[in-house]
């Protein structure tokens, strides 16, 4: 071990080194600690990022429930008059369940089983070209049993991937009308039987009242 005088001053010389080091470099010096505080900085940021993300994920969730408890109120106050809560929950979801479809009437059905399905294809296919609307993986499904001296048709069930294109599809489809093959297609949203009940309760409210006179009233 050397003597204490000796290390005393070794430990002299390494500071002037180092002291004379940060003061010929100081550029050098500078660059490190941007470096370091651009690094802290950044952590910082990403720290603040991931937290306000969290923080728009839960103004989002208390939106969506908000919007569902209103849509609750909605459904109590008007077509769910007189359900209880358990019916009110389970009339929800299957709207929410059957938003995304439409029903179509009038499609001329095939008495031949195997060939029933693909011929609805191929119908359905060319009600969606003609009306300009693409639409991957078409599915239809006939509603209720099947009857080959039924007077009309099955409904056919057509399930779209988002609301959207139900909508658009609707507001397109008095173009049929100027189709032959076509002309005596109708559709409709995929109501439920309480939604079909309220349907028909408003329909004979605004016959009656146009009877009466009254004008410039649709059903929406």
């Amino acid at each position: 071990m050397p003597p204490k005088k000796e290390s005393d001053s070794l430990n002299k010389t390494i500071t002037e080194c180092i002291e004379k080091f940060f003061i010929e470099n100081t550029t050098f010096v500078n660059k490190i600690a941007e470096l370091v505080v651009k690094n802290i900085k950044d952590q910082m940021e990403d720290t603040f990022k991931s937290f306000n993300d969290k923080i728009n994920v839960l103004v989002d969730d208390n939106k969506k429930l908000q919007e569902k408890v209103l849509l609750l109120e909605q459904h109590k106050s008007t077509s769910t008059e007189g359900l209880s809560p358990e019916e009110i929950i389970q009339e929800v979801l299957q709207r929410e369940k059957r938003k995304n479809n439409v029903i179509i009437y009038n499609v001329k059905e095939c008495n031949d089983y195997n060939t029933r399905e693909a011929e609805d294809n191929v119908v359905i296919s060319r009600i969606f070209n003609y009306l300009n609307i693409t639409i991957s993986d078409i599915k239809p499904i006939r509603l209720g049993k099947f009857s080959p001296t039924a007077e009309k048709p099955r409904p056919v069930r057509i399930n779209f991937n988002e609301e959207s294109l139900v909508h658009n599809f609707i507001k397109q489809v008095k173009k049929l009308k100027n189709m032959e093959d076509f002309k005596n297609i109708n559709v409709s949203l995929d109501r439920t039987p309480r939604q079909l009940q309220l349907y028909s309760s408003v329909k004979l409210e605004l016959s009656n009242r146009l009877a009466n006179g009254e004008n410039n009233i649709r059903i929406k």
